[in-house]
């Protein structure tokens, strides 16, 4: 049976494992390369052969030494003196490949112990991918509910402003009425003056809230593109999981690279002044200026 030279249930799973062609699921869900894994095996499975030589061998030299102590009984007869001498060599050669066999046994056992620690690295680097993910995926719920808040606000101003269209309409529609009142010329003049007064004063606050709507705007559409960066720094992370993967399936015999922490960390790509709006970090969303003496910030 082929898992007969297997000691352990980790023997048999990573027979499991090159038999199906795959390796996903065997460690936390994450793509483990199997390259090293079936090194392992064929290392055990040239190991099992090299056993099963030296068992044949070793019978083989037990009965050499039969045949000489049979030998050694009738030493007058020539022809066993010859087949005495054969077995002598027979035994010298047995005795040579036991040698080389233990040698070949020793070095399996040492491509083995590789074959884990490639196998022990492999499974600390993609956990290390996993919770990498992991802090990605809760900043970007922290900026979805960051979101949800500004949306509310937005709202908000947004029935204000309704309401003080409102009130302005009606303060027009008291002006008109004014103006029909010849009778009370004076008590209308004094009302339609404290009417555009306090239309002044509505246009102003209109304005203001028009430029507070136009700051929530803004707002939005920055967390809006940091959601979008966060997103495609998850992307780029996947696709550098699958790149990793596919270069050790590919190059059995190249390392795989390790990544440094805080490598996804975005950078400014010019080196030049970064100017972040208020209340969000540095390391989600910059806009880079060329320098100059006066440069205005964005949001």
């Amino acid at each position: 049976m082929i898992l007969r030279g297997f000691s352990n249930q980790n023997d048999s799973l990573i027979l499991l494992l090159w038999a199906r062609g795959g390796s996903r699921g065997a460690w936390g869900g994450f793509d483990v390369p199997i390259v090293p894994l079936r090194r392992l095996l064929q290392v055990k499975l040239e190991r099992e052969e090299l056993e099963d030589e030296l068992r044949e061998l070793r019978e083989r030299l037990a009965a050499a030494r039969q045949e000489t102590e049979r030998a050694r009984g009738s030493a007058g007869d020539p022809g066993e003196l010859d087949a005495l001498r054969k077995l002598r060599e027979e035994r010298d050669e047995a005795t040579e490949a036991k040698a080389s066999l233990e040698s070949a046994r020793a070095t399996a056992e040492q491509a083995r112990g590789a074959a884990e620690s490639g196998r022990r690295e492999l499974q600390e680097q993609n956990d290390d991918l996993r919770r990498k993910i992991q802090g990605l995926e809760e900043q970007l719920k922290d900026y979805e509910r960051l979101g949800e808040s500004w949306e509310g606000s937005q709202a908000r101003l947004k029935d204000r402003v309704a309401k003080l269209e409102a009130e302005r309409r009606q303060l027009e529609e008291s002006l008109g009425e004014a103006g029909q009142r010849e009778q009370e010329l004076c008590a209308a003049r004094r009302q339609r003056e404290e009417a555009e007064r306090a239309l002044a004063r509505l246009a102003q606050e209109q304005r203001e809230l028009s430029a507070a709507v136009q700051d929530e705007r803004r707002h939005k559409e920055q967390l809006q593109r940091s959601r979008d960066e966060l997103e495609e720094q998850k992307r780029l992370l996947d696709r550098t999981t699958q790149k990793l993967n596919k270069e050790v399936w590919e190059t059995p015999t190249r390392s795989v690279p390790d990544v440094p922490r805080g490598s996804m960390k975005p950078r400014c790509p010019q080196g030049s002044v970064c100017w972040c709006p208020k209340g969000v970090p540095c390391t989600v969303r910059w806009r880079c200026h060329p320098p100059s003496d006066t440069p205005e910030p964005t949001g």
